[in-house]
């Protein structure tokens, strides 16, 4: 925007503050015309201000939509962004379906009978509750997460490669997966689709990014997972598509190769979706075709699914949440793909916090299994001994 400051990221910071005071104008004024109802300016006052609101509501989600499909988003993030544009779009139905009907009982003079009034009052108070959850998220996306600020959006675009090589699995449901072997990966994966058998792959040094892995696709699909279930989920990874030509897939919540959900990268689009029973829908595709090496990042959580390259929103779907399952690949095309590395998680601290808890509380009872079992064993040695 040619009017926007340098420092400012984009519209929406400018934008938001105007429905969330307007709103609130509107339910003070309101709560005055409860106790002069004989005076229909007030009313009218009220009204005007919420079909103001609603109309500021309404530009905040959209320049805010805009706005979270051309920043950096940090991981931990992720969450926050899908709750308050969630907040956000609800908001909106409120107020919009809310203003219309304040304009009609305006219109039909029913704003000055006691109990119609009281029950309007009643409905515009509880809408500030869903205003206030979807500020306070966004509060916490700039002061709590510092995104739009220019400094940990430049902290965050250049990624962290996993230190420790070949597949690491960890406590709270996330995997990370550097490379080191041509072929020891093969036996540590799940296979859906193809004969690990025939796919050739070996270790080659890069110029850019040291020892990487080279896998060469001779045309047939091929599909292969790391056996973490995830819910809500987050992954990244550095791949390099300039010798392939296909489709590459990163692929999450499967179940087997006919229902998954996919980013795919075919050369030319980048397109969200999932596929049910083989048979393929899609969510969103947009224009890509970069060159090199790309670091991607995707996210599912909840109805949203996400695709970064970098600091940019490549595709954003939205659909039915889906069913814990693990994340892996799927290639579809021929030539050779070069791999960095490969990491998934939880998308969410708190859900990372659970896994691990839920793994802890698994092993807790395990050990009280072991313990049971070794106190009947003694039980069992001390009657033996009774007998004799």
């Amino acid at each position: 925007m040619p009017f926007l400051p340098d420092w400012a990221p984009n519209l929406h910071p400018a934008i938001v503050h105007f429905p969330i005071a307007l709103l609130f104008a509107a339910v003070l004024v309101d709560l005055i015309a409860l106790v002069f109802r004989r005076q229909k300016s007030w009313h009218t006052t009220a009204v005007t201000l919420f079909v103001l609101g609603a109309l500021g509501a309404l530009a905040a989600y959209l320049t805010g939509d805009a706005a979270a499909d051309d920043m950096t988003i940090p991981q931990w993030a992720e969450h926050t962004l899908t709750e308050h544009s969630d907040l956000a779009l609800w908001t909106v139905w409120f107020f919009g379906i809310y203003a219309v009907l304040r304009l009609a009982a305006l219109g039909f003079n029913r704003e000055r009978k006691t109990v119609p009034s009281l029950v309007l009052f009643a409905i515009g108070l509880g809408g500030l509750v869903l205003l206030f959850e979807t500020a306070e998220h966004g509060a916490q996306m700039v002061f709590k997460h510092g995104v739009g600020v220019q400094r940990v959006m430049q902290a965050v675009t250049e990624s962290e490669v996993p230190e420790a090589t070949g597949l690491v699995l960890g406590e709270n449901g996330s995997w990370t997966w550097k490379p080191a072997d041509a072929a020891a990966w093969k036996a540590k994966v799940h296979w859906l689709e193809g004969d690990s058998s025939k796919v050739s792959s070996s270790v080659v040094r890069d110029s850019a990014r040291g020892d990487v892995l080279a896998l060469q696709a001779d045309g047939g699909p091929l599909s292969f997972v790391v056996d973490q279930s995830l819910g809500n989920m987050q992954a990244e990874l550095a791949v390099n598509l300039d010798q392939f030509q296909g489709h590459f897939e990163v692929i999450h919540h499967a179940t087997d190769a006919k229902d998954y959900h996919f980013v795919d990268l075919n050369g030319s689009e980048a397109r969200v979706g999932w596929v049910e029973g083989g048979a393929e829908h899609q969510m969103d595709a947009d224009e890509w075709s970069p060159t090199g090496w790309q670091t991607y990042r995707l996210a599912s959580d909840g109805r949203h699914f996400l695709a970064h390259s970098g600091d940019k929103i490549i595709a954003h779907g939205h659909g039915s949440p889906p069913v814990p399952g693990p994340t892996g690949l799927r290639i579809d095309g021929t030539g050779t793909i070069l791999i960095d590395f490969f990491k998934a998680g939880p998308i969410t601290e708190a859900e990372a916090h659970e896994h691990a808890d839920d793994d802890h509380d698994d092993e807790h009872a395990g050990a009280d299994h072991d313990d049971d079992h070794e106190h009947a064993d003694a039980d069992h040695d001390d009657d033996h001994d009774d007998n004799h």
